[in-house]
């Protein structure tokens, strides 16, 4: 059954996600694009879609210590497939107390791929409510809500400065 299929892929890219396995993650989206609210895609395929990953979220001993919660999925086809979710993030880190740090929505439009398997061709990011993301992302102003550059925006989310790869865990960063 399609919803199935469909709730299946978002919960192996919310995963990946928390494993801190951003290579993973863009090899979802080999052929597809990470995108503002208004469509303008902001890295598009597998590298930088990896590359995004890599440079905006913050490692504590190799993980984000987050957990991706994908729910209310919506799906439709007609001719394309396109899923409709929200989601919560929590996180929990080294002096950092379990909490939720950003809820939104996620509209995804997905294909298959040569396989027949579901791929991401599209995913828009919503911010709606942000916590403190402080221990998730380098430079967290970037997530705001429906103001500012980001998911939340109308702007195009810009990546992070390439982080020095000794700095790359939070855990280790002076």
């Amino acid at each position: 059954m399609l919803h199935d299929e469909v709730v299946a892929l978002l919960a192996r890219c919310a995963e990946l996600l928390d494993a801190g396995d951003f290579d993973g993650v863009g090899e979802l989206f080999a052929d597809g694009a990470l995108s503002a609210p208004d469509g303008t895609p902001f890295a598009r395929g597998a590298t930088e879609v990896a590359k995004f990953f890599t440079r905006n979220t913050l490692l504590h001993d190799g993980s984000p210590r987050t957990k991706h919660v994908v729910t209310t999925t919506s799906v439709e086809e007609s001719p394309r497939i396109v899923a409709r979710s929200s989601y919560v993030v929590f996180q929990s880190a080294p002096d950092f107390p379990l909490q939720a740090i950003v809820a939104g929505r996620y509209a995804d439009e997905l294909v298959r791929d040569e396989g027949g398997r579901l791929r991401f061709a599209d995913r828009r990011f919503f911010v709606d409510l942000e916590g403190d993301l402080s221990h998730h992302l380098r430079r967290p102003e970037l997530a705001r809500p429906s103001t500012g550059k980001g998911p939340g925006s109308r702007e195009p989310f810009p990546m992070a400065p390439e982080p020095d790869r000794n700095s790359l865990d939070a855990s280790t960063a002076p």
